[in-house]
């Protein structure tokens, strides 16, 4: 199997909760977990970015998130919700705000975070700026970390729907 995306599709329920999330707080940046799923389908792998969780534990300021280990237990309860209509959900990345209303680049210690904690190959990064509603994606690639925006499509998945 080809370990590579190439595609990405994104939930609006779940981008809504990230937009909403960072737009609570335009003092501090926030941040939380993405869960989704793989599918190969013809040979290329599609990831389904089914929901957002947000890290209740945390230390931030206006140009830094720290997420502690105690979030990893709303990860958990996500991942088991949708393990009932979902083939393997796992965490496929997190996501950030810049509050700061400049850009939706990684910074140097977000491009850290991602190489240490967020480094497979399926895992990618979303960075919001809640003033200006911009976003990007990024993932961790073999030349450094990359945008693949131009991946992504939104999609509505019904609730009694499965992918």
């Amino acid at each position: 199997m080809d370990q590579k995306l190439h595609q990405v599709y994104i939930d609006v329920n779940a981008f809504s909760k990230i937009m909403n999330h960072a737009k609570k707080n335009l003092s501090k940046e926030v941040g939380g977990f993405l869960i989704g799923c793989l599918y190969n389908i013809l040979g290329k792998i599609t990831l389904y970015i089914l929901d957002a969780v947000p890290a209740k534990s945390v230390t931030a300021s206006f140009v830094r998130v720290e997420m502690h280990p105690e979030s990893s237990i709303e990860v958990i309860d996500s991942i088991q919700k949708h393990s009932n209509k979902f083939n393997s959900p796992l965490c496929v990345g997190w996501y950030h705000s810049h509050p700061f209303g400049s850009k939706v680049s990684p910074s140097g210690t977000d491009e850290e975070t991602m190489k240490t904690f967020f480094d497979k190959w399926y895992q990618v990064s979303i960075i919001v700026d809640p003033k200006s509603d911009d976003w990007n994606i990024y993932q961790v690639t073999p030349s450094g970390v990359k945008s693949i925006k131009s991946l992504c499509y939104f999609v509505i998945l019904l609730e009694n729907s499965s992918v």
